[in-house]
């Protein structure tokens, strides 16, 4: 558990990720909808950074969002 104040800081007791990283990450319109989803899913609790290298966050620890774990996250790969 991230509940360690002197550890995480502001973080603390809060859930992070990050789905447009550079390499693996998600080009920006997929990442824009991503963003409008789980802004819906959430009830506007994720906040999605804009930037490149964006992360989002949520106020609580990710048992708090059990809507969230009726969705699948899939990253399909192809190639030419």
């Amino acid at each position: 558990m991230n509940d360690n104040v002197d550890f995480y800081g502001d973080f603390a007791l809060t859930s992070i990720f990050s789905m447009d990283f550079r390499g693996l990450g998600l080009p920006p319109a997929i990442y824009s909808k991503f963003t409008n989803l789980i802004n819906v899913v959430t009830n506007n609790e994720a906040n999605c950074q804009k930037e490149k290298g964006g992360i989002c966050t949520l106020s609580n620890s990710c048992a708090s969002y059990p809507e969230l774990w009726d969705y699948t996250f899939r990253i399909e790969y192809s190639y030419n």
